[in-house]
């Protein structure tokens, strides 16, 4: 969160492209979590954490390589699973958060309620039932991964919906679908609300999210740039059932908090 910060500080009062930025924060803790070093992504602008190279070369210790298969699968992990679909958290859940009046405002009062004074800690964004209520539905209303997961059809086949589907196929069902209908999430399903979320059994392992988006909202105010289209950029970055693409950028007015208030995080 330390880089993200910097280039969020030397940005005061400009408006940056969320996505890409954010993509790069992504990167650097993807280097961290799988080499246990940071990549300097950030720092330099682009994707320089060389996680092709290390992946494509001999094993150290053994001099075995991956084979094709292998590469594939890892490859998908990696850059799928650790950078995009993180990338893709973030930045949808302040896209539908500054698009909710007053919603920015309801997040930051509740982390400064949690913190006061104190720095953000990963434990403690673990209780902001809101935080995680919008972290919740901004990936229900626009999944990272709107393609789903698929199930291999047992062997003899099935009537699916009154279609026969023979033995071996893989049936997919599209989370993007799936989340916004009202016979799984009334009312409302095409309306973000982030309160369906609330209740005090539900908990979700997303302990960098959480405490990345509970220090930006501390520190920073934000908002979307003027003129900026929400529902041009959605339709834009739908390549497929599989992906979305955050090409487009997505235009925030960053500002540092000047009433004084502001928070510092740490990770423990």
């Amino acid at each position: 969160m330390e880089g993200l910060g910097k280039l969020y500080d030397a940005h005061d009062g400009d408006t940056i492209n969320l996505a890409e930025y954010i993509r790069l924060f992504a990167f650097d803790f993807m280097n961290e979590a799988v080499f246990s070093v940071p990549s300097g992504s950030l720092a330099a602008g682009k994707d320089v954490t060389g996680v092709m190279d290390g992946i494509l070369g001999e094993d150290t210790e053994t001099g075995v390589k991956f084979t094709p298969s292998q590469l594939a699968n890892e490859s998908f992990v990696l850059i799928i699973a650790g950078s995009d679909t993180t990338t893709a958290a973030y930045t949808l859940a302040f896209f539908y958060t500054l698009q909710t009046p007053g919603l920015y405002q309801r997040l930051r009062e509740e982390v400064e309620q949690k913190f006061g004074s104190e720095p953000v800690t990963i434990g403690g964004t673990r209780h902001l039932p809101l935080l995680n209520g919008i972290i919740s539905e901004a990936q229900r209303f626009m999944s990272p991964f709107p393609a789903g997961t698929g199930r291999e059809c047992p062997k003899g086949g099935e009537m699916v919906d009154g279609v026969f589907v023979p033995g071996g196929t893989v049936v997919r069902f599209p989370s993007h679908v799936i989340h916004r209908s009202a016979e799984n999430f009334a009312p409302d399903p095409l309306k973000f609300r982030p309160d369906r979320w609330i209740s005090p059994e539900k908990e979700v392992a997303l302990q960098e999210l959480r405490y990345s988006i509970a220090c930006t909202v501390l520190r920073w105010d934000m908002q979307l740039a003027p003129g900026f289209n929400c529902d041009k950029w959605y339709t834009d970055s739908l390549l497929d059932s599989f992906f979305f693409s955050f090409d487009d950028p997505v235009p925030v007015i960053i500002k540092k908090r000047t009433d004084g208030k502001a928070g510092l995080g740490r990770k423990a």
